[in-house]
């Protein structure tokens, strides 16, 4: 029963995100995030401390950025915004019994739903990241043992406005 943990969890740590900085609007949707994906980075820690050369969720986010994202949203309006807040122990529990049945349909059918879920979200920040200009501009180098992220050669300002 692990979806019955995640989503009672996310519950009780949104609850605290909000009872701890009660003006910030990102800490729910961040403290989600990281529940989702808690896994990739304790993976990540090892593999860093072992010398091994590994990239986050961050790098390339999947499912769990989303899933994340999504479920602490609609906890976050069903549990708080939806009638001030005043059903949250019924919304709740009908958000626990939906994501269970929603994770057996998935395990059942072989689909995650929020695999692509981030995909159209992804390429919007990307157009976002590149006209805005936030940031150097990144290409990905394929290794035998990992994908690496170097600066693209004309953001490099040691050049001094050289080409």
């Amino acid at each position: 029963m692990d979806s019955l943990d995640a989503v009672t969890s996310l519950a009780g740590l949104v609850d605290a995100a909000r009872r701890k900085q009660p003006g910030n609007l990102l800490a729910p949707v961040m403290v989600g995030i990281v529940l989702y994906n808690s896994g990739s980075i304790y993976r990540l820690l090892d593999e860093r401390s072992r010398g091994k050369a590994t990239a986050s969720f961050l790098y390339e986010p999947g499912s769990g950025v989303s899933r994340g994202v999504v479920m602490a949203l609609l906890y976050w309006y069903l549990g708080h915004g939806f009638c001030g807040g005043q059903q949250r122990n019924k919304a709740l529990v009908a958000l626990t019994i939906f994501y269970i049945l929603f994770d057996l349909f998935q395990d059942a059918t072989g689909v995650d739903a929020f695999a692509n879920a981030h995909k159209p979200m992804l390429s919007c920040l990307s157009a976002l990241h590149d006209h805005f200009q936030l940031g150097p501009r990144t290409c990905r180098l394929e290794s035998t043992s990992f994908k690496q992220t170097v600066s693209h050669p004309s953001d490099d300002s040691s050049m001094n406005g050289q080409k």
